[in-house]
Order: C-alpha cells, then structure tokens, then sequence
C-alpha cells in the first residue's frame, strides 16, 4: 500500500526528523539525523525527499565509509547512478584504511561488502563493466575465507551470498566466454550461493552460446 506496517512508529519518527531539519539548521550537520532519515525514506513511496539529507551526509564524516555509502540507497532509487558508483567507491576507500589497520575478521566486513555490492550494482546501470568488476574483486580481495567459517554469529549465512556477485556483472555485460572459463568454488557447501550463481551464470552463457543440452545440464545443477 505505501503505508507503514500498522502499529509502526514510522511516520512518527518521519515527523521528529523532519521537524528538526525544519526549526534547526544544525540539525542538517548531524550525522545521527541524518544518517537515520536515509533507511526511513529508504523504502517510502517517496524517496526523492532524501535526496538534499542525503547530500548532507555524504562528505560530512569522510573516514566513515558506511556513512558515505549510506546516501546511495536514495541516489539508486533516484536513477542518479553516477553518484552510486561515485560514493560507493568513496566509501570503499575509507573503510579499506580500516580494512588495512585491522583486517577483514570483524563484524564490520558486513558493512563493507555493502559497499562493493552498491558501486557493482551502479556500475550495471550505467553500463561500466570495468568498475562493476573492480567492485566485485575489491569484495573477494578483502573478504577472508576465515570469516565465513566463523560460526557465532554465523556469519557466513549473512555474508557468503555476496561472494559471487561477479556473475551478475558477467551475464549483463555478455561475457559468456568469461563465464564459461570460471572455475567454481572447491567447497561447495560453504560457498552453496556463490556455487548456485555460478551454475545460473554458466547456464546463461551456453544457452546464449547455442549450446543448448549443456545449458540445460547447467539448469538442473542450479
């Protein structure tokens, strides 16, 4: 319906944000309001009244790449692809310094993914295979395969999906060959996702290839 769930707190919360970006100018410089105004108007039916808190947030805590990234969700519902791909990879930058500083076996490797699964995202809009596989190597470089192991919490059931993002970059953009010449993951069972996607994948690019009994073959291994 376009509606908040009944007995939600949505559109009071809507109200206090906006009444404090309306009476305090202030308000339109902090990150907290900000930052929680974006994900509320995330999935309204009307999106496009984030856009000016969006442009607030981005560059006003540089070093905190979930808060550049978070604008994007409204800039993506937008069309405004260019800034997707722009921010996301602004995003992807500050947070490899702390990738850097402290590896990728923290909780937070959660949010950074985000960032890489956006600029892809972006990047297939717009048409840029370059910076949509940029975007997906970027993922698996600082993705250790330690953290999926990791059991509580389980993070492999939140994070592994992402891992095969490529795939959706390589059928858009009709690599067909590309997809053919990829080797699946060896352990099948804790990359089950990223081990589907490449079945789908590869089953795009025979049929596309005309190889219709090995598309078919790839179909039934999905």
């Amino acid at each position: 319906t376009g509606t908040p769930a009944e007995g939600a707190d949505t559109i009071e919360c809507q109200q206090v944000l906006e009444a404090a970006f309306a009476a305090d100018p202030a308000a339109m410089q902090h990150p907290g309001l900000l930052h929680l105004y974006v994900p509320l108007m995330d999935m309204s039916p009307f999106p496009e009244r984030a856009l000016k808190v969006g442009d607030a947030l981005r560059a006003l805590v540089p070093d905190a790449g979930h808060l550049v990234h978070m604008p994007t969700h409204i800039d993506v519902l937008c069309g405004n692809y260019q800034d997707v791909v722009t921010w996301n990879d602004a995003g992807i930058r500050a947070d490899e310094l702390y990738w850097k500083e402290a590896g990728g076996l923290n909780f937070y490797s959660l949010y950074r993914v985000h960032n890489y699964h956006f600029k892809l995202y972006g990047a297939m809009f717009l048409g840029q295979f370059g910076p949509a596989m940029e975007a997906a190597e970027g993922l698996k470089r600082t993705i250790p395969k330690e953290l999926l192991l990791q059991k509580s919490p389980p993070i492999a059931d939140w994070l592994e999906s992402y891992m095969g993002i490529e795939i959706h970059a390589l059928v858009r953009f009709g690599k067909w060959q590309m997809l053919l010449d990829k080797a699946l993951p060896e352990e099948k069972e804790l990359y089950c996702v990223t081990t589907a996607l490449f079945y789908y994948g590869k089953g795009i690019a025979e049929a596309n290839l005309g190889n219709i009994r090995s598309a078919q073959e790839m179909q039934s291994l999905f």
